[in-house]
């Protein structure tokens, strides 16, 4: 079994904070729901309790949902001070790490959903998380 970690990631402008037993597929799923590649920003050793503290510090900068935040530069630099680069599951790599998202195929089956409702690829992903996982936060 993998070490429950505290993580850090980056998608765009915002910033995922979570725990998980299980960072790569974490990682993969968090392309998934943010719909743009996500940088992994680093890791620290801890669980629930540890997350639920950082969340809390941070609490004045969420985006939607409970985990996502708008962070400032400061903000920011203060919460990398307490990551580090996780020993699995990439070892070898240079942080931060970006997960690729989505795959080519996949990704030309949604743009051709946004060509004909006129909508962003964003858009089009975005929708069908949400009509499987309302729980995910406001839009």
């Amino acid at each position: 079994m993998s070490e429950t970690v505290v993580y850090a990631a980056q998608a765009g402008d915002l910033v995922k904070i979570g725990f998980t037993g299980s960072l790569r597929q974490r990682l993969d799923a968090l392309g998934w729901e943010a719909g743009t590649p996500v940088d992994l920003l680093g890791v620290c050793p801890g669980g629930r309790e540890l997350e639920a503290k950082w969340l809390k510090e941070f609490a004045s900068s969420c985006a939607h949902g409970r985990e996502w935040f708008w962070l400032t530069a400061s903000q920011l630099t203060e919460l990398r001070t307490r990551l580090s680069a996780p020993t699995d599951p990439w070892p070898q790599a240079t942080y931060p790490v970006t997960i690729p998202w989505p795959k080519d195929a996949l990704r030309t089956a949604y743009e051709v959903e946004a060509e004909r409702t006129h909508s962003t690829v964003h858009q089009v992903i975005r929708e069908a998380l949400w009509a499987h996982k309302p729980d995910l936060g406001a839009k």
